[in-house]
């Protein structure tokens, strides 16, 4: 319709050199549109610049005129010009028409003299129209959904011929550019009838695929003839081989499904008693084996079962699977094949799981850095890939950074998918637990509780999306000393993940912990301890001695050991806990500035003024969160400090560092 359209000003055009005027300023802004008996007509207008044909066929230029970018390079140079003038501003025009841009950059031509612009256009050739939509940019897609398309379907579309018809219009070489507007005209209707066009070099095959172009249906319905028997039979033979294969490929998957579920030894008096988890570990077993003849299942049973091992929170045979499938896709795919990529970000997250933060950031920046390569940065799987490396960052105490990956995902994730999407959601918990770390107490309030009512619609009130919600508010009441509130919300929630989740999954000893601490500053220390040693002890048992939760339930213990007096059992836990994490975190983890910070306040218990001070300002040079900086003028376990000159010292040392740009 836009070609149709097109044809039309350029026989408005030609009439006018008939009577002897040459236009010298054609552009989209001089050709209006109007409607005549339901059709569109163009009306060429504005012949303020027009000048008369001298009879030589030429019109003598009185100086630079016209509009940038539509002016041909004659124009430009002040010469002498002929009707081929108005024909390379046509050209221009429907180089818009088809791209909506310019063939150059014209921004600064109104201060450049006419040889320096000159100079550019030979410089940089035009490109092809097609070439505009070949790339993924913003420009593309804007352009493609005003035309109702696709980028790459224009693509193919302006290809070929139409790519030569528009660069023979914007010809700088006169004696190459089309004579005349009806030339340029007639050559787009011979596209439009898929006839040969005069600007594609003549030759054979061009000429028969134009011809075929225009005869489709008989080329068609004789090309079939020719080929309908040869073609039976070579379907014939394709088909009995894809179903011997496909018979194959189901008596393997039927052999290791039945493989799966005989688990039960009939040496043992068991009955019915088996149980799900022994079915996930006896084909986890198998797998390699079992499905090794069909790759591409193989590697979609490991990584759904990779799944279900995470979901149980046994992170570590999760983490096994995922592996396996890696290795199989890139062996198979290559390094930055999609289903390759997706299993290598499964393995950071596990990691991140697992507490093995500084592998998890390395993958996940591997995996975002291959995902923004391949697809760009607005893609749904490059935003999931930097959802999950903002929660590691954050857990490595990369706040700054953290919040800005989580904001850009939860950004994205609420303009495509909508508000009521699970992985907005969950983009959404991330940057609530960002704010967390840094204190803004009430900002991460407002989001959990939104969580809440979103996932509970999403999923069910006692999903373990809105248990988890419902724990990190219960950890930000804590935190705003609304402690009534929080623990009555959390021994609601330990009881429902108890039920849902049983008594050693992660998530059921997460709220454990934070019930603990909620205990512990409420005073009912006893009760705090025994959770606390439990918490440990679980954790110890599924999750390993390194692992950052087990660290946090030791720190956890040692402060509530403190407040019962027995300094000795509490300085223990407290220093193997902060060993470790400076070996396996390093000294500037948020962990490990805070178990420094705690250790600090129990020597000062013990009486050891000095170290204690040497600690804090340990901690504080390592970066201690600020919200505890804030805090340390007012918190008790300090007390014996603030007559000290040091430690005024100390506080006036930490507010600077604490406020310092980039901290």
């Amino acid at each position: 319709a836009r070609l149709e359209l097109f044809i039309k000003v350029c026989d408005g055009v030609q009439h006018a050199h008939q009577k002897a005027t040459i236009h010298r300023d054609l552009k989209p802004q001089n050709i209006l549109v109007v409607e005549v008996d339901g059709q569109p007509a163009p009306r060429i207008i504005d012949f303020g610049l027009a000048r008369a044909i001298e009879p030589d066929g030429a019109e003598t230029a009185l100086g630079l005129v016209g509009t940038p970018g539509y002016m041909s390079p004659e124009q430009i140079r002040g010469g002498d010009v002929d009707t081929r003038t108005d024909v390379y501003a046509l050209g221009v025009v429907l180089y818009q028409l088809l791209t909506g841009r310019l063939p150059f950059d014209v921004s600064q031509w109104r201060h450049r003299p006419p040889e320096e612009i000159l100079q550019q256009m030979q410089v940089q050739a035009t490109a092809r129209p097609s070439a505009c939509y070949a790339r993924n940019t913003a420009a593309a897609r804007e352009a493609a959904d005003q035309r109702n398309a696709r980028p790459r379907k224009l693509e193919l579309q302006l290809a070929g011929d139409l790519d030569l018809i528009v660069l023979k219009a914007l010809e700088q070489d006169l004696t190459r550019r089309y004579s005349t507007p009806l030339e340029l005209a007639t050559d787009t209707r011979r596209w439009l009838r898929h006839e040969p066009v005069e600007a594609h070099p003549p030759s054979t095959l061009y000429q028969v695929n134009r011809f075929l172009r225009r005869h489709r249906l008989g080329a068609v319905a004789t090309l079939l003839l020719a080929l309908l028997l040869p073609a039976f039979a070579v379907l014939q033979a394709v088909e009995l081989r894809r179903i011997a294969r496909e018979r194959d490929m189901a008596a393997q998957i039927a052999g290791f499904m039945t493989g799966m579920f005989r688990v039960a030894d009939p040496s043992e008096a068991r009955g019915n008693q088996v149980t799900a988890r022994e079915v996930l570990d006896k084909a986890s077993t198998q797998i390699d084996t079992g499905l090794s003849g069909n790759p591409e299942t193989q590697t979609r049973m490991m990584m759904v079962m990779g799944q279900v091992y995470e979901n149980l929170g046994l992170y570590g045979r999760a983490e096994s699977l995922y592996r396996q499938a890696e290795a199989i896709r890139e062996r198979q795919l290559g390094a930055e094949n999609p289903d390759t990529l997706s299993a290598k970000a499964s393995i950071g997250w596990t990691l991140y799981r697992l507490g093995r933060n500084r592998e998890a950031e390395a993958l996940l920046r591997e995996v975002l850095a291959a995902r923004q390569r391949r697809s760009g940065a607005d893609n749904a799987d490059t935003i999931a890939v930097m959802d999950s490396l903002s929660a590691v960052l954050n857990e490595e105490g990369h706040g700054a950074e953290a919040e800005t990956l989580a904001r850009q995902a939860l950004a994205w994730r609420q303009r495509v998918l909508g508000d009521g999407n699970s992985e907005t959601v969950i983009s959404m918990n991330h940057l609530a637990l960002d704010l967390q770390t840094e204190g803004r107490w009430a900002d991460a309030e407002g989001l959990d509780r939104q969580q809440i009512v979103l996932w509970q619609r999403l999923e069910g009130a006692d999903s373990p999306h809105v248990l988890m919600a419902k724990d990190n508010l219960a950890i930000i009441l804590y935190h705003e000393k609304r402690y009534t509130e929080a623990e009555a919300l959390d021994r609601a929630v330990l009881a429902t993940k108890r039920r849902v989740l049983g008594p050693d999954h992660p998530e059921t000893v997460r709220s454990m912990n934070t019930l603990t601490a909620v205990l512990t500053d409420e005073g009912k220390l006893e009760e705090a301890q025994t959770l606390g040693e439990q918490v440990i002890a679980i954790r110890t048992r599924v999750l390993g001695p390194e692992h950052l939760l087990t660290l946090s339930a030791m720190n956890n213990l040692a402060e509530i050991l403190t407040r019962r007096g027995q300094y000795p059992r509490a300085r223990q836990v407290l220093v193997q806990a902060r060993a470790t994490e400076l070996r396996v975190l390093g000294p500037s983890a948020p962990q490990s500035t805070l178990a420094t910070y705690n250790l600090a306040c129990l020597v000062l218990r013990e009486g050891q003024r000095d170290e204690a001070l040497r600690l804090l300002r340990d901690s504080v040079d390592h970066g201690l969160q600020h919200w505890v900086i804030e805090g340390m003028a007012q918190d008790p376990d300090l007390k014996p400090l603030q007559g000290d000159a040091r430690f005024k010292d100390l506080l006036a040392y930490a507010a600077s560092r604490s406020s310092a740009p980039g901290k």
